[in-house]
């Protein structure tokens, strides 16, 4: 900035500003060392900064000091950078230890460029930017469907308005008949001629329309009963299993509904088929011929996540109302044999899901650690298989009007125990 301190009388000789033509210090940016909750960089000794970024290339996280290289050095700029993440070993193969920068669409899951030569040669492989945008687009063309189909909902609506009105007309076509009796014929010929005119064009529309009626609302069934939804996934596909557990639900199993054969045990989180008879009090809720159990918590309006390990011949793993029947020996007791309720069957041979006594077979590895997600906002269900790698294994949709309850079918000398959110370790098949 000039500095004015001199008087003069006509034009001054200019002059240099000598303070400001010094050298200016440049500032370091200003840095944070790392609390507990951040990611440290990797470089710093001693007490280390926070990282701003993490290069997936390294596979190390650097603060702004230390990151300059990569800014700055051409062969580093072509590094991958991200915001900072201390979970390394997630975005890491467990088999080649090489990044995850791949997507398969054959298996859906995320994959490293040498399981593409090994496990997935001749698979559809896209990357996961690829794979987002075409969900995205997959989403907004059901979301387009969908509007259709709203709009064609609204035309028997208008449809409706013409035959109300034809109704009404008719009605009074007949109050004007029963006035006409009274004139003479003259009058009554003129109507009659009246007549012919206007009904024979009204009663050909009124037909078009009530068969146009007929026709979209045959449309309309045809589209709702049509699972519009599959293969669309919404981009939950793409979830990691640190994703699922954000909506962890603790569960407790309710011991007035478990089977007498059935035995609890673990602070009610494992549940057991010895093929002993308990002496168990008598409860409305109680299952009499089945081996089943529900648990305590009603689940509605949300979005829930737990994950079940199971041991044995076979066991039936899904939620249901609560209206389902107890007592006697319907198939309708059965979790998955009625409209109320859905489940996931597992065995050491086989899986299968079943919706209203309807079974759909499941081509899947053995597994023992079973995730469920009820997305109660979206109307879906979706059963996962937690081994290394988490895995769809099914995912129904449905409009859940009523609060669902998780249960369990328990076949003899099996078990189900309710993982807690901390147990990471998987057991072995």
């Amino acid at each position: 900035m000039p500095e004015l301190k001199g008087t003069f009388t006509g034009m001054p000789e200019l002059k240099g500003n000598i303070t400001a033509s010094k050298p200016i210090a440049v500032v370091a940016p200003f840095q944070i060392y790392a609390a507990p909750d951040d990611v440290p960089c990797d470089v710093c000794t001693g007490r280390k900064l926070r990282a701003a970024k993490t290069c997936l290339t390294c596979l190390a996280s650097y603060c702004e000091s230390h990151l300059q290289p990569h800014r700055q050095s051409e062969a580093l700029q072509r590094h991958k950078l991200e915001e900072p993440t201390g979970k390394l070993e997630e975005k890491l193969c467990k088999k080649h230890q090489e990044v995850l920068t791949l997507f398969c669409r054959t298996e859906e899951t995320r994959i490293c460029s040498m399981c593409v030569v090994a496990e997935h040669k001749r698979h559809d492989i896209v990357t996961p930017e690829e794979e987002r945008a075409s969900r995205q687009s997959e989403l907004e063309k059901r979301n387009k469907e969908m509007k259709k189909l709203e709009d064609k909902e609204k035309k028997p609506n208008e449809l409706g308005t013409i035959v109300r009105i034809e109704r009404f007309t008719e009605k009074k076509l007949q109050e004007c008949q029963e006035t006409l009796k009274f004139l003479p014929q003259s009058i009554e010929r003129l109507w009659l001629h009246f007549t012919e005119v206007i009904e024979g064009p009204k009663k050909r529309e009124v037909s078009k329309a009530e068969e146009l009626i007929e026709r979209v609302k045959e449309k309309i069934k045809e589209l709702k009963s049509r699972d519009i939804e599959r293969g669309t996934d919404s981009l939950q596909n793409l979830q990691s299993r640190d994703d699922l557990l954000k909506y962890f639900c603790p569960l407790t199993l309710d011991f007035s509904t478990a089977h007498r054969r059935l035995h609890p045990s673990e602070g009610n989180k494992k549940i057991t088929n010895i093929r002993k008879v308990f002496p168990y009090p008598d409860h409305p809720d109680r299952f009499e011929i089945w081996p089943q159990v529900l648990c305590t918590e009603a689940l509605s309006g949300a979005r829930y996540y737990w994950e079940v390990e199971w041991n044995g011949e076979g066991v039936d793993i899904g939620v249901t109302y609560k209206g389902i029947q107890s007592k006697g020996w319907g198939m309708n007791c059965l979790l998955g044999n009625d409209d109320r309720s859905w489940c996931l069957y597992c065995s050491d041979s086989t899986h299968s899901v079943w919706h209203n006594n309807t079974k759909i077979d499941i081509s899947s590895s053995p597994c023992h650690r079973i995730g469920v997600y009820l997305d109660c906002p979206a109307g879906s269900l979706s059963f996962y298989s937690i081994s290394d790698s988490t895995t769809l294994l099914h995912r129904f949709y449905a409009s859940f009007t009523e609060p669902l309850y998780p249960g369990f079918k328990v076949g003899a000398n099996c078990s189900v125990t309710i993982c807690p959110p901390d147990q990471c370790v998987l057991s072995p098949l």
